[in-house]
């Protein structure tokens, strides 16, 4: 999120949602309770660094390199406002 908050040059509240309470949300909003359970499994994967890793897939996918996160965020800079 630092990231964030220096391209746009304003602080960003974050809340650290719960897994178990993320889960109960996307029950009561239609979700399957399988569906939530293999997300919050995701989400732990994530947040544990699973998927904090480099690889080729934009260059192969693309033909050009991967841009970095701030370099997204300043190009989407109007979604934010």
């Amino acid at each position: 999120m630092e990231i964030l908050r220096k391209v746009l040059d304003r602080p960003i509240d974050i809340d650290d949602v719960p897994l178990d309470v993320a889960q109960q949300q996307l029950i009561a909003g239609g979700r399957a309770p399988e569906f939530a359970k293999v997300a919050m499994r995701g989400q732990r994967h994530i947040a544990e660094g699973g998927n904090a890793r480099l690889t080729d897939d934009v260059h192969t996918v693309l033909g050009r390199t991967a841009r970095t996160y701030a370099s997204w965020a300043d190009g989407h800079r109007a979604a934010f406002d």
